[in-house]
């Protein structure tokens, strides 16, 4: 919750392997800004990214701009590991750059946990707040890196 209030770093990724607590965690905090903070809930802003969507980077950033200009400041995003994303140029870039610093704010939650650790540490670097619910499994390292178990 602490990111979500702070000044400074707008962007933050929750990642982790499935059932860490993710989703959980992105609830509470949006229960807590209403509820403790007095956050108007017209301001927050919250969508879970389906299994097998053809959204892509330009839709996203498009969807996070539409919203701000409906006056949310705070977006969720769940399962952003289910867009399609380019590792090079990709919306996580673009949302960090532009959106989060005309100073909306933004949390994604995804289960490809190496993925955005790679964005952070070749992309992103000190733009992104990264809050770790699990270490990335074996099975996505083997499936990261193509190695044989």
């Amino acid at each position: 919750m602490a990111f979500v209030l702070s000044k400074g770093t707008e962007f933050c990724a929750l990642y982790g392997i499935r059932r860490t607590g993710k989703t959980v965690l992105m609830l509470q905090a949006i229960d807590d800004l209403i509820e403790n903070y007095n956050i108007k809930p017209e301001k927050i802003a919250y969508t879970t990214i389906a299994s097998g969507t053809d959204m892509d980077d330009k839709m996203l950033v498009d969807s996070v701009i539409s919203l701000q200009n409906q006056g949310v400041s705070y977006v969720f995003i769940d399962e952003i590991s289910y867009i399609k994303m380019d590792l090079e140029s990709n919306c996580l870039n673009l949302l960090a750059d532009c959106l989060a610093k005309s100073g909306i704010k933004i949390v994604v939650a995804g289960t490809f946990s190496y993925a955005i650790r790679l964005l952070n540490k070749e992309v992103l670097f000190d733009r992104m707040r990264q809050i770790d619910t699990s270490y990335f499994s074996m099975k996505e390292a083997h499936e990261v890196f193509g190695m044989d178990m």
